[in-house]
C-alpha cells in the first residue's frame, strides 16, 4: 500500500532552499508540500521523502487535479454558453418573423388597388386587305405600363398579346418582352400586331368575322379589343409577390379611311384597363 501524506511528512527534514541543487544527487527527492486551496496548488516548505512516497503522493495529486477539472468550472461555463447561443437564436429568429409578417402586411398589393396600371393612349393601321386574310395588315397599339407603387418594384414577364375583332375572335399576335419597372415608374411599349409577330400558327379567321370587317372598313370605323395574360411579380428587400394578371381592356373604336386600308386614332382620354390581382 502507499503511505500516507502524515508518514511521508514525519519523515522529512526541512533544508534551506538555496541548498536545493546540492542535495540533487542523495538517495532522496525533493517534492513540494503542497496544498489544495479554492481549485490552485500553492508550494509550501522544502523537505526530503523518500521516493516510493512521494510517487504515491503524486498519484494521489494528480487524481484530485482531474476530479477538479472534470466536476469544476469549464464544464459549467459550456453549459451556460450553450444555453446564451440557445436563448439568443430563439430572440433573433422570433424577431425575424415578426418583421417578415409586419412587412409582408405593410406591403403586400392589394387586389381592390394593385400597382400596375394600363392605359391605351393610341391604335393605328395599315395594310387592311381582307382578300389577304388580313395576313399583310399590321395593328399597332400605343399601351402605358405604369408602377404606382412607391416602394414596390414590379417586373413583367415576357407576354404574347391578341387582337379581338367583336370580343371573342382572335385576328392578330404581338409579342412584348420583358420589362422591369421601379417605385413610381413608367414605360409607353409599342405592340405590333402582325402576321411575323404569330409565328408559324396564324390565327384562324371565320368567313363571316371577314366579312364583318369589310363591311366596317366601308362604313369608314371597326371596333377591336386588345387582349393580355401577364405574369407580375412584385419585390421590396427579400419579401416577393408573384401574380398572374388578365386585364380586361376597353373596346377601342377606330377609324379607317375607305378604300386606303389604313386608319388610326389618337385618344383623348386614354382608355384603362381594368386588373384583379389574382395569385
Amino acid at each position: 500500500m502507499s503511505k500516507s501524506l502524515s508518514e511521508v511528512t514525519s519523515k522529512t527534514e526541512t533544508i534551506p532552499s538555496s541548498n536545493f541543487k546540492n542535495f540533487k544527487k542523495r538517495e532522496h527527492c525533493f517534492i513540494g508540500l503542497y496544498q489544495y486551496k479554492q481549485g490552485a496548488n500553492l508550494t509550501g516548505e522544502v523537505f526530503l521523502a523518500k521516493p516510493r512516497a512521494f510517487h504515491s503522493f503524486a498519484i494521489v495529486n494528480r487524481r484530485r487535479q482531474g476530479k477538479i477539472m472534470a466536476n469544476g468550472e469549464p464544464k459549467s461555463y459550456s453549459s451556460s454558453l450553450q444555453l446564451a447561443l440557445t436563448i439568443l437564436g430563439t430572440v433573433t429568429g422570433m424577431t425575424i418573423l415578426i418583421v417578415g409578417i409586419t412587412m409582408a402586411s405593410t406591403y403586400a398589393p392589394e387586389p381592390h388597388q394593385q400597382p400596375l396600371i394600363l392605359k391605351i393612349h393610341s391604335i393605328s393601321v395599315s395594310g387592311l386587305n381582307v382578300s389577304c386574310f388580313l395576313t399583310s395588315t399590321r395593328w399597332d397599339i400605343s399601351v402605358l405600363f405604369a408602377n404606382r407603387h412607391s416602394v414596390l418594384e414590379m417586373s413583367i414577364h415576357r407576354f404574347e398579346s391578341s387582337l379581338y375583332y367583336n370580343y371573342s375572335n382572335p385576328i392578330s399576335c404581338a409579342v412584348v418582352e420583358a420589362m422591369h419597372l421601379g417605385p413610381k415608374k413608367q414605360r409607353l411599349v409599342e405592340m405590333q400586331f402582325n402576321s411575323a409577330q404569330c409565328g408559324d400558327e396564324q390565327p384562324y379567321v371565320e368567313d363571316w368575322v371577314l366579312e364583318g370587317i369589310k363591311e366596317d372598313e366601308e362604313k369608314g370605323e371597326i371596333r377591336l379589343v386588345v387582349g393580355m395574360k401577364l405574369m407580375v411579380s412584385y419585390r421590396t428587400g427579400i419579401l416577393g409577390w408573384d401574380y398572374d394578371l388578365k386585364p380586361d381592356c376597353p373596346e377601342l373604336h377606330v377609324e379607317l379611311l375607305p378604300g386606303t386600308g389604313n386608319g388610326g386614332v389618337t385618344f383623348d382620354h386614354p382608355k384603362i384597363c381594368l386588373l384583379q390581382l389574382r395569385n
